[in-house]
């Protein structure tokens, strides 16, 4: 739990810092999600949200408020990267399974296996890459997971003939 304290400040400075240092401090998006349940956390955007509601936001307030974001987005990116990172390496060697195959058996089986496996990375992936911050911007990274899908498709298609 974040402790907020104040000394002789503005106590929803103190506040805003506090939580923008704890979610600065993340290095991915599991502990920004912790996080986002603790009480300062909740206490400090309920505040901001009925400040802005009003029309009411104080300049200090809001600059936290960005910094905050900031520090998700980067928690966020970090760990979406590290999970396409995971798919590229299982992707890479679903692909090298699927061009040796000989026949459309062996085919069939390595094409079940990427289905279990994808499936589950999808999931995760997808809660990063759209979660409550925004849509994902796709990276490098993106592109070759995007083209060792393409090999393994024309592998896959050239038994399937």
């Amino acid at each position: 739990m974040l402790m907020i304290t104040a000394c002789g400040r503005d106590p929803e400075v103190a506040a805003g810092e506090r939580v923008r240092d704890a979610v600065c401090a993340c290095q991915d998006w599991a502990c920004v999600d912790r996080l986002e349940v603790d009480d300062a956390y909740r206490t400090y955007l309920a505040s901001f949200r009925s400040k802005e509601s009003a029309g009411d936001v104080p300049e200090r307030m809001t600059a936290l408020i960005t910094q905050i974001r900031d520090c998700q987005f980067a928690a966020t990116d970090r760990s979406y990267r590290e999970k396409v990172r995971e798919r590229i390496a299982i992707m890479a060697e679903l692909r090298d399974r699927m061009c040796a195959c000989k026949d459309a058996g062996c085919s069939h089986e390595v094409d079940r296996q990427r289905g279990a496996a994808m499936s589950a990375k999808s999931r995760e992936d997808a809660a990063l890459a759209n979660g409550p911050l925004g849509t994902h911007q796709p990276t490098d990274d993106d592109t070759k997971l995007d083209d060792l899908y393409k090999t393994y498709q024309a592998c896959q298609s050239r038994l399937l003939r």
